[in-house]
């Protein structure tokens, strides 16, 4: 990292990494098959992996998990699995209600 150097009325400067920045995907298709994954690495480098094998609609969960990656984006482990329990709670409950949104037949 190329440290920031200080600047008088301008507050401080910020550590900006050196070269090409690519952050690692989150949203990841496991090499021997099987269903997507959204992987999280919080802001205090705690880690989940969300699994959308147990949800239903699987024609959707590319769609929930590309959302999913988005919505919780670098936060707190706390935060992100809320996020999680509150809509994959939505989507085992009701079903129906995507398939609708969606055009997808039940």
């Amino acid at each position: 990292m190329t440290h920031a150097t200080d600047r008088p009325g301008q507050g401080r400067g910020v550590a900006i990494p050196a070269g090409f920045y690519a952050p690692s995907p989150t949203v990841v298709l496991p090499k021997g098959g099987g269903s997507l994954v959204v992987r999280f690495v919080g802001e205090d480098g705690r880690e989940r992996d969300f699994r959308f094998c147990e949800l239903p609609l699987p024609g959707l969960h590319q769609d929930f998990a590309l959302a999913l990656a988005t919505r919780i984006g670098p936060t707190s482990k706390g935060a992100a699995v809320d996020t999680w329990n509150w809509n994959s709670d939505r989507m085992t409950s009701r079903p129906d209600h995507y398939c609708v949104l969606s055009g997808i037949p039940s």
